[in-house]
């Protein structure tokens, strides 16, 4: 007698949130890397840009 009510009562969950392109979350991901490279080599020549994130 195999009884597991654990298993039957948690179904597996899923991410609600998935891309479902995968070249727009790559997309993303670039812009991100663009924008923290950008952000690196204004601390590096010591002028302040604006931050531009769109929060």
């Amino acid at each position: 007698m195999s009884a597991s009510p654990a298993r039957q009562a948690r179904p597996t969950p899923r991410r609600a949130r998935q891309p479902h392109k995968p070249d727009e979350a790559i997309r993303t991901f670039v812009r991100i890397l663009e924008q923290l490279e950008a952000g690196a080599a204004g601390l590096a020549r010591g002028s302040q840009q604006p931050a531009r994130a769109g929060r």
